[in-house]
Parts: C-alpha cells; sequence; structure tokens
C-alpha cells in the first residue's frame, strides 16, 4: 500500500481511542500503534465513576470494531428503557425490551474502561500513562494535488514517573489521532478553535442502595424537566444508583445549586422523580457526595488535517441528553479506522475530508433534533430563563 503511516499516535485512552486502535489493529496491522493518556488508570476497586448508557443496537458498534459484545458486556445492566416527565405533566415511557434492537445498558464505567484497556494490550497496543501533552510539532501541510505530506508529527509529553519526577518525552508519528475527550488537547495544540453551541454544566452524586431493593423500580432511567434545568436517575450495577442534576452556571449561580442542601432540597421538589427513587437512595442523597462536569454542546472547527484527525468529544460533545457520548466514539472510531486505512491506500487526503463531512452533518442533525426536543420544554416553562436561554431568547 501507499502512504502507509508507519507509525501512529493516539492520544486518550477513553473508548474513542481504545476502540480506534483495536479497529486499526484490524485494517493496518503492519502500523505501531500507541496510546497515549494523562491520567493514571483507576483500579476497578476505587470509588465508581458516574455511570453513563448505551443506547439500544450499540453492541453492533462494539461489534463492529471486533469485539465480542456479549462478553464485554455481561457485568453491565440491562437498560430497559426511559420513564419521563419533559413537555407534558403526563409521564411518557420508553421501552426498549420491545426493540427491535434489544435493551440498552448501564455501564460501570471504571470496569467497562479496563475492560477496554486490557483488550488493547492483548491486541498488543502500547497504552503510555501519565503522558500530558504540552507541546506539538507538526508537518501538517498539504499538497494541491491532495496528497499527503510525508512530515513526522513531533509529540511533546510532560511525564510522571515512578518516583514522582516529571520528565519530558518527545514522540515522532507518522500520524496523530485527537482522542482526549473535550480538552481536545491536540487540536487546541494545532491552533483548532472550538465552536461552542451550549455550556450546561452536570452535578451528580452516586448512592448506595441494598441490591434487592436497587431494581424495585425496574433498569430504567428517570428524566424530568423543571424550571432550572433537568435531572435524572438510573441504576447501575453493583448495588447503585446514580443521580444527577444538569443546569447552567447561571441558574446554578441563582440558586446555589452547587451545595449539597441545595441541590438536595432541589431533588426532593422534583416530587415525580424524587417519589421513584429507592428508600435508601432518597436517604443518601442527604449526605451525597457531589461531582461537577463541564457539558459543553461544541464542534471543532476541523477535525481533520493531512497528518491528524479528531474523533469522540474532542471532535464535537452532544448535551448529556442525548446519551450518546460513548456509542458516538465507537461509531466514529470505526468510520476513523476505515477513513485512515484509505488514505493509507490512496496516499490522498480526500478520504479525511469526508470523514470531516459526516462529523460536521452528524452535529448539524444533532443541533436540529436537541433544539426541537428543548422547545418542548420551554413550552411547558415558557418564562422560565434556563429554557429561554437554551433557545436563544432575550431573559
Amino acid at each position: 500500500m501507499r502512504g502507509v503511516p508507519s507509525s501512529l499516535a493516539i492520544i486518550g485512552a477513553g473508548p474513542a481511542g481504545i476502540g480506534l486502535a483495536l479497529a486499526l489493529r484490524q485494517r493496518l496491522p503492519e502500523v505501531s500503534l500507541e496510546i497515549y493518556d494523562a491520567a493514571i488508570p483507576r483500579s476497578t476497586d476505587d470509588r465508581p465513576r458516574i455511570g453513563e448508557s448505551l443506547p439500544p443496537g450499540a453492541s453492533a458498534r462494539i461489534e463492529a470494531l471486533g469485539i465480542n459484545a456479549g462478553r464485554l458486556l455481561t457485568d453491565h445492566l440491562p437498560f430497559a428503557g426511559v420513564s419521563s416527565l419533559w413537555g407534558s405533566p403526563i409521564p411518557g415511557h420508553q421501552d426498549f425490551w420491545t426493540a427491535a434492537r434489544g435493551p440498552g445498558i448501564h455501564l460501570d464505567r471504571t470496569l467497562f474502561d479496563h475492560q477496554l484497556r486490557q483488550l488493547a494490550e492483548a491486541a498488543g497496543i502500547a497504552i503510555h500513562v501519565g503522558h500530558r501533552l504540552v507541546a506539538v510539532q507538526s508537518g501538517d501541510t498539504a499538497d494541491p494535488a491532495g496528497s499527503g505530506s510525508n512530515s513526522d508529527m513531533r509529540l511533546v509529553f510532560s511525564c510522571k514517573g515512578d518516583a514522582g519526577n516529571i520528565h519530558r518525552k518527545t514522540v515522532s508519528c507518522a500520524f496523530a489521532v485527537d482522542a482526549s475527550g473535550v480538552r481536545a488537547v491536540l487540536a487546541r495544540r494545532l491552533g483548532v478553535a472550538r465552536n461552542i453551541l451550549d455550556r450546561l454544566v452536570a452535578i451528580s452524586a452516586i448512592l448506595a442502595c441494598p441490591p434487592e431493593d436497587c431494581l424495585m423500580q425496574g433498569a430504567r432511567g428517570r428524566l424530568m424537566a423543571v424550571r432550572y434545568g433537568w435531572w435524572y436517575a438510573a441504576p447501575m450495577p453493583g448495588g447503585r444508583w446514580h443521580v444527577t442534576l444538569v443546569s447552567d452556571r447561571q441558574a446554578i449561580r441563582d440558586q446555589g445549586l452547587e451545595r449539597n442542601e441545595n441541590w438536595t432540597r432541589a431533588l426532593e421538589q422534583a416530587s415525580w422523580l424524587f417519589a421513584q427513587l429507592p428508600a435508601a437512595v432518597r436517604e443518601g442523597a442527604r449526605a451525597a457526595s457531589l461531582v461537577h462536569r463541564s457539558a459543553p454542546s461544541a464542534i471543532l472547527s476541523r477535525v481533520q488535517g493531512t497528518n491528524w484527525l479528531a474523533l469522540g468529544d474532542a471532535a464535537s460533545s452532544y448535551d448529556p441528553l442525548t446519551s450518546a457520548g460513548i456509542s458516538k466514539a465507537l461509531e466514529q472510531a470505526d468510520q476513523a479506522a476505515r477513513v485512515i486505512a484509505e488514505r493509507a491506500e490512496s496516499g490522498l487526503c480526500a478520504p479525511l475530508a469526508r470523514y470531516e463531512e459526516a462529523v460536521f452533518a452528524a452535529f448539524r442533525q444533532y443541533a436540529v433534533i436537541r433544539r426541537e426536543f428543548y422547545q418542548q420544554a420551554h413550552a411547558r416553562y415558557p418564562d422560565a430563563p434556563f429554557w429561554r436561554r437554551r433557545l436563544g431568547l432575550a431573559g
């Protein structure tokens, strides 16, 4: 093949980065693959991360990467559907069990990430942890014919040694992938702008629940719109529930929702959702340890260049309402593997440009659907500042 990169570096060891590495191992087995991640991986015995859900059909995304989805997802929790109180005072229900694609999955994220790392290591893919990207020297130029530059990209990492000492390491690669999440560290170092559609904040708690009580209400999520945002609650594997408030900084500041007592009071006042939580979860909320996360809707102005591309949340991040984070990451990992292999075959950059347009088109479609969904909540709370801000209305 012409243009086959001798080495490829992936920044980020989450589902997007590892998913891409596994897909590329099948398509370009001769290419040297290395993954670099700033974080030190958690033990599966550590305090659990806020969970995520895979929608129905996500197993097919996993299988497309050459992973046995049935084996991978055995230790996670089937996701039966969602009950919601959103644009109407009458609850609605979406049942996944009757869907042709089957149920979704409530993930134990710490375990899921650990499983993906094990799969990568079994495939001979090296994962370098504690490597924070601090500088990039790029050969990102393209000639008029659309063929790629032969200049390697040099990545400079700040690394933490076993003794705690900090040193720098420079890595040369023929192609680099930004799978670093919303931080988009590679794209940012390359000077690529990030276009923000909206900035939300998720304030979450993981609450223990006796296993015999955890699924009394069924393995389904609960979604409820309120004047200042929306609440979501769902069971997790291992006898836990996660409860999340999504709002914006102004509403959080105005109502003091970053403080535990106000967050708990607001949860109790969301009476429809609160009443459906197991008793242990309702009681535990009063002493919950809250986790704050930024939840932007955003997209890079470019998601590819001659010798790089971005995928997952690094390329485009969606509202947590979509539950699309991991499934989108896995889908884009498969797409990116295809175009990288096609670029290697042809030596041209056109496949990367098509990938970029697909990412842009998906984000445009997401923005339309998101607005339609938020219009429903605004119709219920037409004078609420939070919902007016979501639609770009004054006040």
